[in-house]
C-alpha cells in the first residue's frame, strides 16, 4: 500500500476473531489510491503496542493505520497481515516479551573512537576500481646526485597534455596510488623547487608499476 497523507486508509470491518493468542479486530484495509487492500487482525492487547507505531508493515504505515482506526472508534496493532495481491503473503506477530535490559549493553567504554581521515582522490579511485582497469602505481622520488630519497615531492598526473590529478611523496620519497585511464598514455612529473622537472610516458594498459624517477638539482647561478 503506499502512504501519501494521514487521511489515506479506509477500513471496512469484518468481525472479531481470535489470532495468535489476542483477541482482535478483522479489518480490510483500502489505499485511496485504489492499489488494492489488505485484511489485517489488530488487537490492543499487546504491551506497549504505541511504542511500536512508529514503523512500517509490509509497507503500511502504522502510524496512518492508527489515524484510520480511530476515526471507528478502534485501537490496536496488528497481529496478521494478509496481502489480497500477488502471491498472498502473510505476516503474523506471534510473541512479545518485555525484557529490563542491563544498562551497560549499551555502554562505550569498552570501545575506541573511530577516528576517519578525509578521503583523497587517491581513495576515490581505489574504492571505484575494478581488476580489468586498476593500475597500482608505485613511485619513489631520488636525488641523482647522491642517490637518497626527496621528500615531499609534487607527482603530478596528464592526460593529453592535461593535469589530472596531483600527488605527494611522504617523508621518504614514496608516493603509492591508484589509476584508471584504461588504454591511454599519461605522463607521470615529478617536480619541486630546487630541483629540474623529471617526467616518465607511460602507455596505461594493466598491471602494476614501480616508478624511480632521479632529479638533478637546479644549477646556481
Amino acid at each position: 500500500m503506499e502512504d501519501r497523507q494521514l487521511s489515506e486508509y479506509t477500513i471496512r470491518i469484518l468481525g472479531k476473531e481470535t489470532v495468535n493468542g489476542f483477541h482482535c479486530e478483522k479489518i480490510a484495509v483500502y489505499t485511496h489510491t485504489g492499489n488494492g487492500y489488505v485484511i489485517m487482525w489488530v488487537s490492543n492487547e499487546i504491551p506497549h503496542y504505541k511504542k511500536y507505531l512508529t514503523a512500517d508493515i509490509n509497507n503500511c504505515n502504522l502510524t496512518k493505520l492508527d489515524f484510520a482506526l480511530k476515526k471507528l472508534n478502534l485501537s490496536g496493532f496488528p497481529v496478521r497481515i494478509t496481502d489480497t495481491e500477488g502471491v498472498g503473503l502473510q505476516f503474523d506477530f506471534v510473541k512479545v516479551k518485555n525484557v529490563d535490559l542491563d544498562k551497560s549493553m549499551f555502554s562505550l567504554d569498552s570501545y575506541q573512537e573511530l577516528k576517519l581521515q578525509p578521503m583523497t582522490n587517491n581513495d576515490i579511485q581505489k574504492m571505484f576500481a575494478t581488476p580489468e582497469t586498476a593500475m597500482d602505481f608505485k613511485v619513489i622520488v631520488y636525488n641523482k646526485a647522491n642517490n637518497e630519497p626527496l621528500p615531499y615531492f609534487s607527482i603530478r598526473i596528464y592526460q593529453n597534455e592535461k593535469l589530472k590529478d596531483t600527488y605527494q611523496t611522504d617523508n621518504k620519497g614514496y608516493s603509492n596510488f591508484w589509476l584508471n585511464y584504461e588504454n591511454t598514455e599519461i605522463k607521470i612529473e615529478a617536480i619541486n623547487s630546487g630541483y629540474q622537472a623529471k617526467d616518465t610516458t607511460l602507455l596505461m594498459k594493466s598491471g602494476n608499476f614501480n616508478i624511480k624517477l632521479y632529479l638533478d638539482t637546479v644549477a646556481e647561478k
